[in-house]
């Protein structure tokens, strides 16, 4: 499994989970999700929010985000097994 914290131009939060396999397209994911230029969120903040640190974050970590900042997207790959 890969997780991937990401932002977008206008700041909103992403938790993306994906097969660790599976080639995860930054572009393709904007556009499912209608999002613009999506990239890597900082640490700082995925710690701020989630409390976890990089190459540590699951959607476990979602549980810390009580304010609900970060929408969590799952690959449809992972959901059709």
């Amino acid at each position: 499994m890969k997780n991937l914290f990401l932002k977008d131009k206008k700041k909103k939060l992403f938790l993306l989970s994906a097969a660790h396999d599976r080639e995860v397209k930054l572009n393709d994911v904007a556009k499912k999700i209608g999002a613009k230029e999506l990239r890597f969120g900082d640490e700082s903040v995925m710690k701020e929010i989630l409390g976890v640190s990089q190459g540590c974050v699951t959607a476990f970590a979602l549980a810390n985000d009580s304010e609900k900042q970060v929408t969590f997207i799952v690959d449809q790959a992972l959901v059709d097994g």
